[in-house]
């Protein structure tokens, strides 16, 4: 932990003395960003049996029965807020999915710090049509099988005086000259998987062992990443933007079976993300089209299981010259507001 905190000041004192090149990305510290999006999330949760891999069993995998989502998105200077919430129409073949979504962060061109707050109720699995009776529904669908995700990350970019991140995810920052950077990530992560019955669909408990019996799965996750991030830019305002990153991740596991039976421990996943966009980014006027996929995975005895959440919004926002809020004006004095 001591060393941690070290690297957190020693990051500091670096960005504090770090000047960006202008000419390569510009600064709107003093404009108000005010953006409206749409967008469509895509939950998926695969899991297939360790104890049944010969046997032609097709994986589980759960998906959200998706629709489009609206939402705003503020931004000033270095700190940024979206809020999305929505459900799907309610469909007797894919069954009804409802979705909520917080994100905010807080970041210039060194550090990025981003929390965002997920929540997904009712999936349905695209391959149970194998095991579903002849006469019966299509798929199988659990209502009340929900996944709640909360994630405080944190991002270091290390050519930070010409590269800036933040331009192709609606900050006041626009890149005018391409450049990438090498990039290190940590994250803190918790994730809860819960139904009323058991994760595992009845008719496929016997290739599941005692696993088949699982009601939640919860834990905290903490990695450490690396990766590489780039933005593309033709003619000072058209970019290409690309970002990914991976990591092994520390996980503190909680098994809760219907059979009453639980326990703790502490296990290895994996954890890694990938995103891409393109848009137009000028001195007010901004629009942009992007796609994020976020990947964790978990393995237990009997079975291993992968979740992505698959993200794709197209934002249309507009910069709007302010004036500083007394208060603003007080952090943005402050060491740990620069070091951003």
């Amino acid at each position: 932990m001591k060393k941690i905190i070290l690297l957190f000041f020693l990051i500091n004192s670096v960005a504090l003395k770090a000047q960006h090149d202008s000419t390569y990305f510009k600064k709107y510290s003093h404009k108000l960003a005010l953006g409206f999006f749409s967008t469509l999330r895509n939950y998926n949760l695969r899991i297939n049996s360790n104890i049944s891999k010969d046997a032609g069993l097709p994986d589980v995998d759960f998906a959200t029965n998706g629709r489009l989502q609206w939402g705003l998105a503020f931004g000033y200077d270095k700190i940024r807020l979206g809020i999305a919430i929505g459900k799907s129409a309610n469909n007797d073949i894919y069954g009804q999915s409802r979705t909520q979504n917080i994100a905010a962060d807080i970041g210039g061109n060194a550090i990025f710090i981003a929390v965002g707050y997920r929540r997904y109720t009712g999936m349905y699995d695209k391959n149970s049509t194998g095991y579903m009776p002849a006469n019966g529904p299509t798929f199988y669908i659990d209502p009340s099988l929900q996944v709640t995700t909360f994630r405080l990350k944190g991002m270091y970019f290390f050519n930070h005086k010409k590269y800036a991140f933040g331009a192709a995810y609606m900050a006041n920052q626009r890149q005018i000259k391409s450049a990438a950077s090498w990039l290190v990530t940590s994250n803190i992560h918790h994730e809860k998987i819960k139904t009323a019955a058991t994760i595992i669909p009845p008719p496929l408990a016997s290739y599941y062992g005692g696993d088949a019996q699982l009601q939640t799965l919860q834990w905290w996750g903490i990695n450490m990443g690396a990766g590489a991030t780039g933005n593309l830019v033709i003619l000072r305002k058209l970019f290409i933007h690309g970002t990914i990153s991976f990591g092994a991740e520390t996980q503190f596991r909680e098994y809760v079976y219907n059979t009453g039976y639980n326990k703790k421990v502490t296990a290895m996943g994996f954890a890694g993300d990938f995103k891409a966009g393109i848009g137009f980014n000028s001195e007010s006027f901004f629009i942009s089209i992007n796609n994020n996929i976020d990947y964790h995975s978990v393995s237990l005895s009997n079975l291993k299981l992968v979740e992505s959440l698959v993200t794709g919004y197209l934002i249309i926002g507009y910069r709007f010259k302010v004036k500083d809020p007394p208060l603003y004006q007080k952090l943005r004095e402050t060491r740990l507001y620069k070091s951003l």
